[in-house]
């Protein structure tokens, strides 16, 4: 696993593995909440409640900033042709 790969192969002598939803929800000082995480090529969506995500509660979808970005760039290329 990988933490064997840090604590044996590099000396780590503590490790630990969070969801990154979880730490949006910690960054604000909550412990539940929903979260919408929309990265660069995909957007995800997830609940988690007392600290822990709720995996039947979690959607992911291949949509992110890339594309809103194309899309806008083509909405205003358009504009200039007519």
């Amino acid at each position: 696993m990988i933490t064997d790969l840090f604590m044996d192969g590099f000396g780590v002598q503590k490790f630990f593995i969070v969801n990154s939803m979880e730490l949006a929800l910690y960054s604000g000082g909550l412990t539940s909440g929903l979260v919408l995480d929309s990265g660069w090529d995909h957007t995800e969506v997830g609940a988690v409640n007392e600290g822990s995500c709720i995996d039947s509660c979690f959607q992911s979808t291949p949509i992110g900033g890339k594309h809103v970005s194309e899309y806008l760039k083509d909405m205003i290329l358009s504009r200039k042709k007519k």
